[in-house]
């Protein structure tokens, strides 16, 4: 974890064939790495510039560039390997795909180019689909699609129980679309309001399908402060607070602090339901009020909002209850019932953005995406000092990018969280 340059220890591209590779790590220019809650496979970014007497041509005994001697026609294996400079424990280490090579410049003495790069499982999403019924708990569909279609290694999947049952047809859609889908229904185990709400995306560890609630009941793997201190002053002194620069935040923004008209339009805090039965062709009707106690921040959701505005339905749903249209008996009760999912995962979502902001850090390539980690930020006062006991607190980290140049290595993430205040 720190600022300096940290260490390629491999950085090898083979070509389709996988009869010639090439090291890259001299020509490399810059590595952005990718995650994020909202991304199903993970991405990367690395510039490339070499000289053309890179590539040997056994045939001819003369020498060519990459991008025509490898050639980089994308779907390419890079072997990546990048070791944290401040932990000799730590670093990035992964097998990806060339996805797409852009930015190609050449001229008489070198070229340049960019890399985009993904996970293997993004290729293959694109070459299945799913096809067959499935029945049972939705965490059991989900491990079935991961390891049979998408090939992914049970070792390298966390799925997340779930309470609910669901049978569906993959209706050929693509995996990664049908997985993103089923999250949005699941309920976890345990969940004693029935708290919907998944997500599905990649880590450096592999695949997740995690409740929006067990992200949030996680501690802080890592704490943060907002210091004026500076890198290399030498009369720094640890605090609790503060073990090490490390653990400093260079700088942040503000991208969003609540948008209460948006959250109205999509009914985050209260909405009407009407379900329509295609077996007795009754409607019957619900009302949702958000009520969710597990929160990332100190205070209720209903604590920074308008007197009686929780109270006051915004949106209306209506939806056909699913009554096993797939069966050969029509049950009477609902194929996974929406009144147990529906309105709460739209609510869980659209809160959990409530708050959105953006911060520099020294490179730490042991965060992950779906992490949370504990930010201080002093108070914004002339006459006082001290912590701001409102928007410090616990944050998951939505977005994250290491970025690796020849100068320097550091961490951006975004952060959310729903509520505000200090979590007591």
């Amino acid at each position: 974890m720190s600022t300096k340059p940290s260490k390629y220890q491999k950085l090898t591209l083979y070509n389709n064939s996988n009869t010639k590779s090439v090291d890259i790590r001299s020509g490399t220019v810059s590595i952005d790495y990718y995650e994020s809650i909202l991304s199903p496979s993970i991405t990367a970014k690395i510039r490339v510039i070499n000289t053309g007497n890179t590539m040997a041509d056994d045939k001819n005994n003369e020498y060519s560039a990459i991008y025509n001697g490898l050639p980089l026609r994308g779907g390419e294996l890079l072997e990546m390997d990048v070791l944290d400079f401040g932990n000799n424990k730590s670093g990035i280490k992964l097998d990806l795909t060339v996805s797409s090579v852009t930015q190609v410049l050449s001229e008489d003495d070198k070229e340049s180019f960019l890399l985009n790069l993904t996970s293997g499982a993004a290729i293959t999403n694109e070459l299945n689909r799913v096809y067959k019924k499935y029945t049972g708990t939705i965490d059991n569909s989900v491990d079935n699609i991961l390891t049979n279609i998408l090939g992914v290694n049970r070792s390298k999947s966390n799925i997340e129980s779930t309470q609910n049952k669901y049978t569906f047809l993959g209706n050929l859609k693509k995996p990664f679309r049908v997985l993103t889908w089923l999250a949005s229904k699941a309920v976890p185990v345990g969940a004693n309001s029935a708290t919907a709400g998944f997500f599905f995306f990649e880590t450096q560890d592999g695949h997740n399908f995690l409740s929006v609630d067990s992200l949030l009941k996680q501690s802080p793997i890592q704490k943060y402060v907002f210091t004026n201190v500076s890198e290399s002053s030498e009369t720094f002194e640890p605090t609790p607070d503060l073990p090490s620069l490390d653990f400093k935040i260079l700088s942040y923004s503000v991208e969003k602090n609540q948008d209460l008209v948006k959250k109205l339009r999509f009914g985050a805090y209260s909405s009407d339901r009407y379900f329509f039965d295609p077996t007795n062709f009754q409607v019957t009707y619900k009302k949702f009020t958000s009520s969710d106690k597990t929160n990332l921040g100190g205070d209720d959701i209903a604590d920074n909002l308008p007197d009686g505005i929780i109270d006051q339905p915004s949106r209306i749903f209506s939806q056909v209850l699913d009554k096993g249209t797939l069966e050969k008996n029509v049950s009477k009760d609902p194929n996974a019932d929406p009144n147990e999912y529906a309105a709460q995962s739209v609510s869980r979502y659209n809160t959990l953005f409530t708050q959105s902001i953006n911060i520099l850090i020294p490179c730490n390539t042991n965060l992950r995406a779906g992490d949370v980690i504990e930010c201080i930020f002093p108070k914004t006062s002339i006459d006082s000092t001290g912590t701001d006991e409102k928007i410090s607190g616990k944050y998951l980290i939505k977005d994250l990018c290491h970025n690796f140049n020849p100068n320097t290595s550091i961490t951006s993430l975004n952060l959310i969280r729903d509520t505000y205040g200090k979590y007591t």
